[in-house]
């Protein structure tokens, strides 16, 4: 009875026993679970630790790269500030030099100042001179106008005794030489150029007055003129003139006998290499055929050939239909814009 008690006993202590057993294994197992689910952790956070290891090496290469290029740029500041402190001292030439040119440009306005004050003194002076001189030159033509206009007066003087006609003509031909140079005095005395006569206006006058003296019969022989708006200087307008005189004279003498009518034509205008030409030209009888001018007994026309080669100019002359005298010569000073002749 005791020993089925103590089995018995034997058996609940072993029962109880399996049953801690069981219960010690549940927890190792749940132990291992636990275990294995922090090696899993453990596996996870080693995992994690690797990957902030990579990320601060990472860092840590950045962070020396960024050592080197911070190095790199303190380098660069360092040269930027030699740089600089180079290009202050530049800067403060440059400025030291251009407040030298404020100077000089001070000094020079000055000297400038002077100058052109000197200047408009100078063209003060000038002016008052030309004026001078003008008022002088405007009172030489009046009164190489006036003298000639007494020439031309005492010829007529001259002229009254005389009874013998190739006297009188003589002397009427030259008084009409005296009174083409007068002329040209009393333009160039009203005019506000001193040194060039208006030919076409010049021209106008003068073949009127030639007209008057010789006493042509009005409507019978008429003067065209084509002539250009051109002033002539001094010294091309008086042989011109004369030249206008000789001819004009003898063709209302000579070129339209009994009382025949015609047309007398004066041109001046420009032809080849700009130069001058001036055409005399009638539809009279004409010349004498054959007929040289250079050796003729006739004053006037060695004059005209006289007065051409003053002008320097080139002589044609025609006696068919009528009488053609062409000079053409250079322009010298000239006036106003000119067109050509056909």
């Amino acid at each position: 009875m005791s020993i089925s008690l103590s089995a018995l006993e034997y058996g609940k202590a072993l029962v109880n026993i399996l049953d801690d057993f069981a219960g010690e294994k549940a927890h190792l197992k749940a132990t291992q679970a636990a275990l294995l689910n922090i090696l899993k952790d453990f596996s996870g956070e080693r995992q994690q630790l690797r990957a902030t290891q990579t990320a601060f090496m990472n860092i840590l290469e950045d962070g020396r790269t960024e050592r080197l290029r911070l190095e790199a740029t303190e380098a660069a500041v360092l040269n930027i500030l030699d740089d600089s402190s180079a290009e202050k001292d530049r800067l403060q030439n440059i400025q030291k030099a251009i407040f030298n040119i404020l100077d000089d440009l001070h000094v020079e306005k000055g000297n400038l100042e002077e100058t052109r004050n000197q200047l408009v003194r100078s063209a003060q002076e000038v002016r008052v001179s030309l004026r001078e001189k003008e008022i002088l030159l405007q009172e030489v033509h009046h009164r190489v106008k006036n003298n000639l206009q007494v020439i031309s007066s005492l010829i007529s003087l001259q002229l009254r005794p005389i009874k013998d006609q190739v006297s009188r003509e003589s002397l009427q031909a030259c008084q009409a030489r005296v009174q083409a140079i007068s002329l040209i005095h009393a333009m160039l005395y009203q005019s506000k150029d001193y040194a060039s006569v208006p030919f076409s206006e010049y021209a106008r006058i003068l073949a009127g007055n030639i007209f008057e003296t010789v006493g042509t019969r009005p409507g019978y022989i008429s003067l065209e003129r084509d002539i250009n708006d051109v002033a002539l200087p001094v010294d091309k307008a008086i042989p011109c003139g004369l030249i206008l005189n000789e001819l004009i004279t003898n063709a209302l003498k000579h070129g339209f006998p009994e009382g025949r009518r015609g047309i007398i034509r004066v041109g001046l205008g420009t032809v080849r290499g700009g130069r001058l030409q001036l055409l005399i030209e009638d539809n009279g009888v004409g010349m004498p055929r054959g007929l040289n001018i250079r050796q003729t007994q006739s004053l006037g026309m060695h004059l005209v050939c006289a007065l051409a080669e003053q002008l320097g100019a080139e002589l044609e002359v025609s006696g068919d239909k009528g009488t053609s005298f062409k000079f053409i010569f250079d322009a010298g000073e000239s006036g106003k814009e000119e067109r050509k002749l056909p």
